[in-house]
């Protein structure tokens, strides 16, 4: 039944989610500006358990860009919640479709006194469907996904 669910979802996602109407388009881009914290992530039917750290997470999104924060506690050294992973992407949003290029990423995994792994590559880039449905935005694909909230 979650199967068909999701499935009903990702054809909704398509089919509802901006088509050829650039004001539609330009309604969702504008719905996604904000700060989006994490309320649940789906793996193959199985949510995680996200702890109050795991809950930290967010996106927020302007009109240019995209910045994720990460938080973890009691991985890579760490005892207590602490962000380990700050991403800037610029983005473009196509058919319910997020376009993102990275543009700054800065990993605080390896090494808890100070910024292990800093570089800009813009070489890299995600590609996921995405949807704002009474005030959740779903991104990812039928296998896994993630719901945020906006604050």
């Amino acid at each position: 039944m979650r199967k068909l669910l999701l499935l009903t979802f990702v054809f909704t996602l398509f089919t509802c989610s901006g088509g050829d109407d650039d004001s539609s388009s330009n309604q969702l881009e504008n719905a996604l500006i904000g700060t989006w914290t994490i309320q649940s992530h789906v793996v193959n039917g199985q949510s995680w358990i996200l702890n109050s750290c795991d809950l930290q997470e967010s996106y927020t999104v302007t009109q240019t860009t995209i910045t994720h924060r990460e938080y973890e506690d009691n991985q890579c050294g760490y005892t207590e919640c602490t962000l380990t992973e700050y991403d800037v992407f610029s983005y473009t949003v196509d058919n319910g479709i997020i376009n993102g290029n990275l543009l700054n990423s800065m990993e605080y995994c390896t090494d808890p006194s100070g910024v292990d792994n800093t570089n800009t590559n813009e070489n890299q880039v995600f590609v996921t469907p995405f949807t704002i449905l009474d005030g959740v935005l779903t991104f990812g694909t039928v296998d896994e996904y993630w719901t945020f909230t906006k604050n």
